[in-house]
This record gives structure tokens, sequence and C-alpha cells, in this order.
């Protein structure tokens, strides 16, 4: 009995040994943000944050950008705070990850974080998106460029509907 309760007690500290990360919200809109603060465990080091591409970070904090597809922000410090803003992304899921260094031992956040980027056109995404993958079609697109010509969408939503189109978002997996 003593030794299974010497093996929980040393459970404790590894469990909270992790970085923990909160965010303000977890969706966004155009012109919105998002506050990230990271809370560093004892002994840890260099934290890197994996934002999807889409985001731009904003931070007072030292740091270093790596990979184009998904941005690897190298912060070295002890607890920080960064905003994340939309710039080129689609109606999605994303998530925030991170990896941190405590001796010669690499380990991942405990959680990642899951957001979602709401566009201003989302209700017209769904509207022409038949078939609810995610993805505008060329029938789609022919449907909104007739709806054009019969004065029902905007030439701006018809724009919009065929950027996204010629544009479909990249699926990674």
């Amino acid at each position: 009995m003593k030794l299974i309760l010497v093996f929980l007690l040393l459970l404790i500290p590894l469990s909270s040994a992790y970085p923990t990360r909160q965010i303000s919200n977890n969706s966004i809109y155009s012109n919105e943000y998002i506050v990230v603060n990271v809370t560093y465990p004892d002994n840890s080091t260099d934290i890197v944050e994996i934002i999807p591409a889409c985001f731009n970070v904003n931070s007072t904090l030292n740091f270093t950008v790596s990979d184009i597809n998904s941005k690897g922000y190298y912060f070295n410090s002890t607890n920080f705070e960064y905003t994340i803003i939309p710039v080129t992304c689609d109606y999605n899921n994303y998530t925030i990850s991170g990896a941190y260094n405590i001796g010669n031992e690499t380990r991942i956040t405990s959680d990642p974080t899951y957001i979602t980027y709401y566009s201003p056109y989302i209700s017209l995404y769904r509207k022409y998106d038949v078939n609810n993958n995610g993805v505008i079609s060329k029938d789609e697109v022919l449907k909104s460029v007739v709806d054009y010509f019969n004065n029902l969408l905007t030439r701006n939503e018809t724009m919009k509907l065929t950027d996204k189109y010629l544009h479909p978002p990249i699926k990674l997996f």
C-alpha cells in the first residue's frame, strides 16, 4: 500500500510539469484577436508554440519563426503572453500546439488549443457548399454566377465564392 502511495505522489509533479496555455476566446471573427497566456513549468526552457500559418503573432517578447506552413515561434522566457490575429484564414478549425525542453528531453505541451475562425462570409459559403464538404466546387461556383446575373448575389459575394473555388482550403491530413 505504501508503495502505491509513493508511486502516486511521484506522478503528481510530472502531471503539473507541463506548460499551461489559456486563451481569451475559442472562436474568432475577422478583425478580432485572441490573447494567449503560457505558463512555464519549473526548469523548462525554449518553448515552441506552433501557430497556423494564416495567423500573425504579435508579441513584445523575442521570438523567431521557423516553418512557413505552421509557424513555429520560439520563446525563451518564463511566463509570457502573445496575441494572434487572423490574416489569410478561411473558415476552419485550427490548432495551437507546442513543445518545450527540460534538460535534454523535449516534451509536447499537455493539451493543444483549438480555435474556430469564422469568416464574415460563412453563411454565404454554407449556402453554396451544397455537399457540405468545405470546398466550393465548379458546379457550386457556376450556380453563384447564375444567381449574380439573376440579381440574387452582389458582385463581391460572387467574387468571394469564385475565390474560394480557385483557392480551396489546404487539407494537411
